[in-house]
């Protein structure tokens, strides 16, 4: 409860920060509307930490003909999990980078590496919206649907928002909700044109997770 009690009011109080353009993605569960550069690739990463485990991610990235084609890889520090592949497919509908909304549509897949095959599926509609002319302020909505074998299928949907302090600042919030609710708070502090690092801290309700700290490394690879 102190958790949603905290989340609301920054949420809201970001919209008041009048602060370069924010851009969503990485080790947040609420995705953007947007894809990597035509042409280009990229590398997500991260780490999160809990009680009594850990979490490594790494999702490569590039996109082709418009599509954007992804592989994620998940290593578990519990020993009962072990390691998980996701290929994901992304396509934009309507182009946020042109627009003051934006519109996209995944799919994805999850498969276990210890032999037990599809471990489930889903499909995600991310919209972007520009709360202000300079893009300072951006919220990121998410609406989807998710299904694990021998279960009925689940809806999800979250929201966060972007807030740019500058050039190099941006401060990130969300609240996401699949079989349980999640939350973050946190930081992306730009490191250059194509590199940027992310600091969260978040929690959960029911997830196994109560809380937990992620760092994430974002690196758009040269053409």
């Amino acid at each position: 409860m102190l958790f949603h009690r905290a989340l609301i009011p920054i949420l809201v109080g970001m919209l008041s920060l009048y602060a370069s353009q924010a851009r969503g993605g990485a080790s947040l569960f609420v995705d953007d509307a947007g894809l990597t550069p035509a042409g280009r690739c990229q590398v997500e990463s991260w780490v999160r930490l809990y009680r009594p485990a850990y979490e490594l991610d790494a999702v490569p990235a590039c996109t082709v003909h418009g599509i954007e084609w992804s592989l994620g890889v998940t290593r578990s520090g519990n020993p009962s999990q072990g390691t998980s592949l996701g290929p994901g497919i992304k396509r934009v509908f309507r182009d946020f980078d042109t627009h003051d909304w934006g519109v996209a549509m995944s799919l994805g897949a999850n498969w276990d590496s210890r032999g037990r095959g599809l471990d489930g599926w889903n499909a995600n509609v991310p919209a972007s919206f520009a709360l202000d002319a300079g893009r300072r302020v951006i919220l990121n909505t998410n609406l989807g649907w998710t299904k694990t074998p021998g279960r009925r299928g689940t809806v999800t949907g979250g929201a966060g928002l972007e807030v740019a302090l500058g050039e190099r600042w941006i401060v990130l919030a969300e609240a996401y909700r699949a079989n349980r609710f999640a939350g973050q708070v946190g930081i992306r502090r730009n490191l250059g044109e194509n590199v940027s690092f992310d600091m969260l801290a978040g929690t959960g309700r029911g997830t196994g997770r109560p809380s937990w700290i992620t760092f994430g490394l974002n690196i758009l690879l040269p053409d």
